[in-house]
């Protein structure tokens, strides 16, 4: 059911296939890298031969991840580790998906991107580095929809940045957007490799996909935690240049002084203090924001994204009933249970809509049911306060 293909990068002509061992298989909307490992036994020489044609082949080579004609994983292969205990030898084979190329490009010239559509900034990057000899991994960069948000952005080759970073800086917002490389085969049955954007997201809000327990669901765990929440926030900037100035012709001139921070506004969710909870405070720290309108913003958004306890769930279901077009989509999650139980009308007892952002499988073995893990996004993390672009 599943199975492995190896292609040269360079120009995706297929190499060899396998039926083998997925030890890790993972895939996520930006910027996150999605990993795969993969153990090719070689039990006689006619594996042998094909397996000779990958071994040496990290750098250059390419692997999806098939699921009977659906690809569920692309990307590089980074290293090939080969093994024998004296029965037959195994190769051990690593790498990241295509997500991961702009990690590895410098931005080796100087550069002033000027009031741009932010999603057309994701497909210049792209542009950018494939324009490079060498650089050409065929992935199509048609027009994205547009978010109607300009940005400038601006650069040179002596700050040494990865095009990755570059794409972080602005994608990575609290009004920014998200991007994948998608694999699939055509119409024609060609392999294919596109650069995908969303404003602000990925995916469909509303995919139809429910998952419930029991049933699709096979384990479930739901965290219900204030630990990282707070009821009143205020957004710290970027300290004003210090006042005074060394005088030119000599002498003291005039003392500096160093200047505070400017600060937000305070917000405070009144609505979860009437419900009884503690007052708890926290400082978004936004160290490159020169502007109290700015900051205000992050504090609203602090207040409305990170207020009080988070509730999310985690689970591992069956993989049938969707595809890997799962990612980015909103799906229902229904439990029934002691804990939950259904009500006299039939409404699920426990009941949220969830956006998948990434999977892990694990591939079932000896007629097994394969095995998915959905990673479910965390609202908390879309104001970038763990993802900021000043890091």
């Amino acid at each position: 059911m599943w199975h492995v293909t190896f292609a040269h990068t360079a120009n995706d002509q297929t190499i060899a296939s396998f039926d083998c061992e997925i030890t890790r298989l993972s895939r996520y909307v930006s910027p996150k890298v999605g990993e795969l490992e993969i153990v090719i036994p070689i039990p006689n020489a006619e594996v042998g031969v094909d397996a000779a044609r990958i071994f040496d082949g990290a750098g250059k080579t390419s692997m999806y991840v098939y699921r009977n004609e659906e690809i569920w994983w692309g990307g590089f292969m980074d290293e090939a580790i080969v093994n024998s205990a004296g029965e037959y030898p195994i190769i051990t084979v690593t790498g990241a998906t295509f997500e991961a190329y702009p990690d590895r490009r410098e931005a080796r010239t100087d550069e002033t991107l000027t009031n741009m559509e932010q999603v057309e900034i994701a497909t210049w990057l792209w542009d950018y580095m494939q324009k490079s000899k060498g650089g050409n991994l065929h992935v199509d960069t048609p027009a994205q929809k547009p978010s109607r948000r300009k940005r400038t952005v601006t650069w040179k080759r002596s700050d040494a940045k990865t095009v990755g970073a570059i794409l972080k800086e602005v994608s990575n917002r609290a009004d920014g957007y998200e991007w994948m490389i998608e694999c699939f085969n055509d119409d024609a049955g060609m392999r294919r490799r596109k650069l995908v954007t969303g404003y602000p997201t990925i995916g469909r809000p509303s995919s139809g996909i429910t998952l419930t327990f029991p049933g699709d669901v096979i384990t479930y765990s739901i965290s219900d935690s204030a630990q990282d929440g707070a009821i009143s926030f205020q957004a710290r900037g970027k300290a004003p240049d210090p006042v005074g100035t060394p005088n030119p012709k000599g002498g003291a001139g005039k003392p500096s002084v160093k200047q505070d921070p400017i600060m937000s506004k305070i917000v405070t969710d009144d609505k979860l203090i009437k419900a009884g909870y503690t007052l708890t405070e926290a400082t978004i720290d936004r160290s490159s924001v020169t502007k109290v309108s700015e900051l205000d913003d992050w504090a609203e958004l602090a207040k409305d994204l990170r207020s009080g306890p988070m509730t999310l769930p985690d689970i591992t279901c069956r993989i049938d009933n969707f595809t890997q077009t799962i990612l980015g989509d909103v799906v229902n999650l229904r439990i029934n249970d002691y804990l939950w139980p259904m009500s006299k009308t039939g409404a699920p007892g426990y009941q949220v809509n969830v956006r998948v952002i990434g999977y892990e499988v694990d591939p079932g073995e000896n007629g097994a049911d394969d095995v998915v893990k959905l990673i479910f996004e965390n609202n908390r993390d879309t104001d970038a306060i763990q993802r900021s672009p000043d890091n």
